[in-house]
């Protein structure tokens, strides 16, 4: 198995949170088209915002290793 595989199959509750995220979107905007816009801009900015952190907290998590800026 390769590195790659592994740290997905470690971290499969980031790829379930991103597939829930997406299915929120989608939810609303069936369900209240009126406030889609709205709705989306808050759950992106939401998203993105837990995801940049998560993603740095990955990165300073995986600075140890030896290829970590190489």
């Amino acid at each position: 198995m390769s590195e790659l595989t592994g740290e997905v199959a470690t971290r499969w509750w980031s790829l379930l949170l991103r597939g829930l995220f997406a299915v929120a979107f989608g939810v609303i905007t069936v369900i209240v088209p009126g406030l889609t816009l709205t709705a989306l801009i808050l759950l992106f900015a939401a998203y993105a915002l837990v995801e940049g952190i998560a993603n740095i907290v990955l990165a300073l998590r995986s600075r140890e290793q030896p290829r970590w800026g190489s």
